[in-house]
């Protein structure tokens, strides 16, 4: 309704929570004025490159100037700051769904929390606000600011999911091609882009899953004590997520040397064949240089059937050379 007027502030979306799953949009021009009934907090979400929200963050939001440089900082990690009054910093990452982006590329979503107001900043949408926005809309949304980063988290977890069994079904399909047939080797290229993939999603999921282990334990008197079992529940899908990606990496180690070792029992078997017949043409080479010195009493040389006798003779020596090799069992 206000989305139009919103943007030219740089507010992506606001709503007033009512305490019973629903919510009000509110446009940018109502905050200054705004007064929350009993029950009601507010949720703030905005575009952090915008000049307006900077300039509204650092001005108008009555977060310290250290709040604000940690949530405008350019680069972050997941992390968990609790501040003074109650408040809590937290910085999570989810997975990149826009158009033409790398999924394990996450976006960053800053969220500073209250008893009463929820402001978050994203600086690419985020298909995981869209989801929440959605429930509130039809009124099943969450009550109050412990439930919104809880349900905010638990989406963007959702989305991790999803694209952890993607890539561990890519690595089956390698698996099941290299099994199925002992001269096939596994896509090279696709297995170090996946093992890439997978040590990127590591990087940021690692520190979330810590966050949500430390919001499990948290005093602080908002947080709803419930909320604390779901908290534990999304460290433990995490948790799983991290050793389904552990365990990725590690089967695509097998697969690429189940490479290595393929190429080098083709490669020995290339090698063993030159083998062969250099052994069985250097006895010829030797008879053939031996009788083909310019010099005087060569065996021959004044019969007509010298060149047949030679040839009968390198042919034996070959026929020999394969008996003795098949003997052996090297051919």
């Amino acid at each position: 309704m206000y989305e139009e007027d919103n943007a030219q502030w740089g507010l992506v979306h606001g709503f007033v929570l009512d305490g019973k799953g629903g919510a009000q949009a509110v446009a940018r021009a109502q905050l200054d004025d705004l007064q929350l009934e009993d029950g009601q907090c507010l949720w703030l979400h905005w575009d952090r490159s915008h000049p307006q929200t900077q300039s509204w963050l650092r001005r108008d939001s009555g977060l310290s100037e250290f709040a604000c440089d940690l949530l405008l900082e350019e680069n972050t990690r997941p992390r968990a700051l609790p501040l003074p009054d109650d408040e809590l910093l937290l910085f999570l990452r989810g997975v990149n769904l826009n158009p033409g982006a790398e999924p394990e590329d996450m976006v960053s979503v800053r969220i500073s929390a209250g008893a009463r107001r929820v402001i978050s900043l994203r600086l690419r949408p985020l298909r995981a606000t869209e989801d929440l926005i959605e429930r509130l809309q039809a009124g099943k949304g969450p009550k109050n600011p412990s439930e919104l980063i809880l349900q905010l988290s638990d989406y963007l977890t959702d989305k991790v999911e999803d694209l952890v069994t993607g890539l561990s079904d890519l690595v089956d399909e390698q698996e099941e091609k290299v099994d199925g047939n002992e001269r096939t080797l596994p896509d090279h290229g696709l297995l170090l882009n996946i093992r890439r993939r997978a040590a990127g999603l590591r990087r940021f999921l690692s520190p979330q899953r810590d966050i949500y282990a430390q919001l499990t334990r948290s005093q602080l008197p908002w947080l709803s004590h419930d909320d604390g079992l779901y908290w534990n529940e999304l460290n433990n899908r995490l948790l799983r997520y991290l050793e389904e990606l552990e365990l990725t990496r590690e089967r695509i180690g097998l697969l690429l040397e189940t490479e290595n070792r393929r190429l080098d029992v083709r490669m020995n078997h290339i090698m063993f064949r030159f083998g062969i017949i250099t052994c069985i043409f250097l006895p010829m080479s030797f008879v053939t240089g031996l009788l083909g010195i310019n010099v005087g009493g060569i065996p021959g040389a004044e019969s007509p059937y010298g060149f047949l006798v030679a040839c009968l003779l390198m042919v034996l020596i070959g026929l020999g050379q394969w008996l003795l090799f098949r003997r052996l069992r090297w051919v």
